[in-house]
């Protein structure tokens, strides 16, 4: 499963990135919203992990986001 990681701390980030691939998972890292928007824009993401508070685009926002469908990724992503 291909994961998207947009999460600002870099502790957490690592430490939940160490988490995904032990499952082997392929993790793609980013510690912001348009970090994270710019990778969604390209790829077929199938998850993406986040948290509210990652820069200019929050959570709630970057969810909504989502749901347009304007992106590479699917439209109902988890």
């Amino acid at each position: 499963m291909i994961v998207l990681l947009i999460i600002k701390n870099d502790d957490a980030r690592l430490k939940a990135e160490e988490v995904l691939r032990t499952d082997h998972h392929q993790v793609i890292s980013v510690c912001s919203s348009i970090e994270g928007i710019s990778i969604l824009k390209t790829r077929n993401i199938e998850l993406v992990v986040t948290e509210v508070d990652i820069g200019e685009v929050d959570g709630w926002r970057l969810s909504r986001f989502l749901r347009t469908g304007i992106l590479a990724t699917c439209h109902d992503v988890p």
